[in-house]
Parts: structure tokens; C-alpha cells; sequence
């Protein structure tokens, strides 16, 4: 009998919730603001359950409900990917005595969950570790100091792969699936006829191994520091004398690992190291995205969402081609746009009503700015032929699409990001 009472009263809970849930989402747009707040407040501690109701009221009527909706999906979506980067961040212990390179391999993948491949014609010997706290590279890297003759790399297809090869120690530090180190440094002493002034050039790499996927931008700051004689260094950005300061936001397109020039100056010229370089690290993660809706476009419509603006830019067969630029000017690396564009999501409604999802979507052209075909349409304009392509130009590919006129054009694209704080500090780095 208790558990057919059970049964019949579980669904009058869920209808009482979906009441409540649906009473909150009506608050999004209440005359009183203090009401629409705590509206957003009650549906982000909803989380999950509140989501497909969020959803539904970003196609409201209400500007207000609209606005509150997307607030509370980004807010839900910002604790959840807080919680997926501190789950990837958390370091893990790992002990071993005279084990087999193969198991410690096998370890370290089910602790860090990055898969490795493995040459396992390079995996002989065993080794000995002791790490109380540590991360996937970082345990590699102390794996590989102790072999003759083992290396590893990162792909960018999202694994590790572990081969023969001499490995080469640098100073580094290391934050849950980021490594950044120093790659090389140049010395340059000059003599001015009155005394030595001494540099240090020095590219600085960052390695993102993560599952969350954080853009491909990144900003590097050093704090000011000292050499082992004592003397007051600052550190400041190499790539050009309008950027340098103590630090500098280094965004673009870059690959899973990437070289920034960094100086080191006012170094003594009886330095032999640098004791201490400490800095901080920002990681940029992308939120949930925002729908980008054309309504019967016409070429140059734009809409703007964020730090971004969207133009719609012609139609032909097979094709939409749609522009996205920072909204005060600039391009938008083809990689960031990758990792904030929702590609399963572009769709578009021919003149007849039908619906199209896009198989694919790329910089127009072969590259960032090619050369592209008009084939006519609203959009597309009238008799065809050749243009080059604005920079930020993409195209979104529909196998049966005809071109022509539009009745809407959308896709989902996270406009805004998580900004994610770690610091770092390089010990006794020696001078050449």
C-alpha cells in the first residue's frame, strides 16, 4: 500500500514544480523590477529543471522575459562550467615504485581522463614516481626526465601521444590541463661606452590539454621581479613597442601550442639566473549560446549580440554566406568562432516554408577573406559572378537548398565567456 501511495502522489510533486517553474518564468516579466530579479534568482537555483521553460521564453512576445530568460540560461550555464573546470583542474596523487611505463601511462589517463597514445616500441624500462599533487603534463613530464629516450606531445585532436625521443626539461608551471613554460632564451648585452645593458628574450608557451575546450585566447601578465644579484627586472611584451608593459593580452588564432615573445629588462650584467618570474594566466571559456535570428533578410541586414555583430550577406545555391565581426570593428579568429558557433544549429527556411540544416559551415573561400560566387537571390543580388569576401565571412552549406529569397536565417553562438584566473611562477631560470 506505501508504495502505491508513492507512486500516485510522485506526479502532483512534478506538477506542483512545473507550476512554480512556470510561475517564475511569468516574473520575468513583471512590472516591478525587484520581482523580474527574483524571478532570475529562483530559475538559476532551478538549474537544469528550469532550462527547456528558459528556452521556450526566449521567443516571448515580452522584451523583458526575453532578456531575464537569457540572463538566467547564461547564469546556469556559468555554474555548470565552473564546476566541469574545477572537476578537470583538480590535481590527483600518484605514487609508484619500479612500475612498468606502460601502467604509469595507464594511470595517469584514468586520473586526468586525457587519452594517450602510446609508441609502444619506446615504452621500455620502468620508473619510479612520487607526486603528491600533480596534472597530466606535468606527470609526464617528470615521467620523461627520468627515461634516456621518451617524449611526449600534445595532438590536436584532443589527446597526448607518448614516443621515443630525447625530452627536454625547461621551467614550467602547471594548472589542471595547462602547461606554460619557456621554451627558449636569447641574452643580448650591449655597451653603450658606459656601461653594460643586459635583455633576456624569451618565448613563453602554453599548452591547452583541455576536455571543456577554453578558446585559443589567452592573456599573459608578469609581475615585476628581481635577478639573483638583486637588481629590480620588469618583464614586458615582445611583439611590438605599442604593446609592451608589464603585461599583455595575447589574443588569436593559435594552435594547440604557441610561442609569445616576452623581455626581460634591467638585468644586471653579473646575473647568472632569474630566482623567481611570476605572472598570471587568464583562460577564456565560452558561454551558453545566444540565438541569432534573421527575419526575411535582405543583403546587410546585422543584428548584434554581446561584443559581436552578424550580417547576413547573400544566398545561393547550396549556400548561405553570413559575416561576424567585433561589433566595434575587427576580425574574429576562424578558431574562436569554431568553438563559439553551434555549426548543428545554422538552419534556414527557403521561400517555400522548408526548412534546411547546414552539413558544414567555414571561412568563405579557401581561406579567412577568399573569393566567393554570387549566385543571385535577395541576398545574393541579381546575375551572379565573383567578389572577394569581407574578412569574418562564413558559409554555411545546404545540400538542397536553392538560394534565392529567405524566410529566416539562425544559428546559436556564445557571445560571452568565462574568464578563468590562475598565476604561475618559473624557478632559477638561467641566463646563457
Amino acid at each position: 500500500m506505501l508504495h502505491t501511495l508513492l507512486l500516485l502522489t510522485a506526479p502532483c510533486w512534478a506538477l506542483q514544480d512545473d507550476a512554480q517553474l512556470t510561475e517564475w518564468v511569468r516574473q520575468l516579466g513583471d512590472p516591478e523590477a525587484k520581482v523580474r530579479e527574483q524571478a532570475v534568482e529562483d530559475l538559476v537555483k532551478a538549474d537544469a529543471r528550469a532550462e527547456p521553460l528558459l528556452t521556450e521564453a526566449l521567443q516571448s512576445e515580452s522584451a523583458h522575459v526575453r532578456e531575464n530568460a537569457a540572463e538566467a540560461l547564461r547564469r546556469i550555464a556559468r555554474a555548470r562550467l565552473l564546476k566541469e573546470i574545477d572537476v578537470e583542474a583538480r590535481p590527483f596523487s600518484l605514487r609508484f615504485e619500479k612500475a612498468e611505463i606502460p601502467a604509469i601511462l595507464d594511470e595517469i589517463q584514468a586520473r586526468s581522463g586525457i587519452r594517450i597514445e602510446m609508441e609502444r616500441s619506446a615504452l621500455q624500462g620502468a620508473a619510479t614516481l612520487d607526486l603528491p599533487e600533480t596534472t597530466a603534463m606535468e606527470a609526464l613530464d617528470a615521467l620523461c626526465r627520468g627515461q634516456e629516450n621518451l617524449t611526449y606531445e600534445w595532438k590536436d585532436a584532443g589527446h597526448f601521444r607518448v614516443m621515443a625521443g630525447k625530452h627536454v626539461p625547461t621551467p614550467a608551471a602547471y594548472w589542471g590541463p595547462c602547461k606554460v613554460w619557456i621554451s627558449s632564451i636569447e641574452v643580448q648585452r650591449t655597451w653603450n661606452f658606459q656601461e653594460f645593458n643586459v635583455e633576456a628574450h624569451l618565448s613563453v608557451e602554453v599548452t591547452q590539454a583541455s576536455r571543456v575546450k577554453p578558446l585559443r585566447r589567452i592573456r599573459i601578465e608578469f609581475e615585476a621581479g628581481q635577478d639573483d644579484t638583486g637588481r629590480d627586472i620588469v618583464v614586458m611584451s615582445g611583439l611590438s613597442r605599442s604593446t609592451q608593459g608589464r603585461g599583455i593580452p595575447l589574443f588569436g588564432g593559435v594552435p594547440a601550442s604557441f610561442a609569445y615573445p616576452f623581455v626581460v629588462k634591467g638585468i644586471s650584467p653579473e646575473a647568472g639566473a632569474l630566482p623567481r618570474l611570476t605572472g598570471k594566466m587568464t583562460l577564456f571559456y565560452p558561454l551558453a549560446a545566444v540565438e541569432v535570428l534573421f527575419q526575411a533578410p535582405s543583403r546587410n541586414d546585422t543584428r548584434e549580440s554581446g561584443e559581436f555583430k552578424f550580417t547576413f550577406a547573400k544566398t545561393g545555391k547550396g549556400y548561405v554566406d553570413f559575416i561576424i565581426e567585433k561589433a566595434e570593428g575587427g576580425v574574429v579568429p576562424p578558431d574562436e568562432v569554431e568553438r563559439r558557433l553551434e555549426s548543428a544549429n545554422v538552419t534556414v527556411v527557403d521561400e517555400d516554408g522548408v526548412e534546411h540544416k547546414a552539413d558544414g559551415v567555414a571561412p568563405a573561400g579557401s581561406g579567412f577573406g577568399g573569393i566567393i560566387v554570387i549566385m543571385g537571390g535577395r541576398g545574393g543580388g541579381g546575375g551572379g559572378g565573383t567578389e572577394s569576401a569581407r574578412p569574418g565571412t562564413y558559409r554555411a552549406t545546404f545540400p538542397n537548398f536553392k538560394g534565392g529569397d529567405v524566410k529566416t536565417f539562425k544559428f546559436r553562438f556564445a557571445d560571452r565567456t568565462l574568464e578563468r584566473e590562475t598565476s604561475f611562477e618559473f624557478k632559477d631560470v638561467k641566463l646563457p
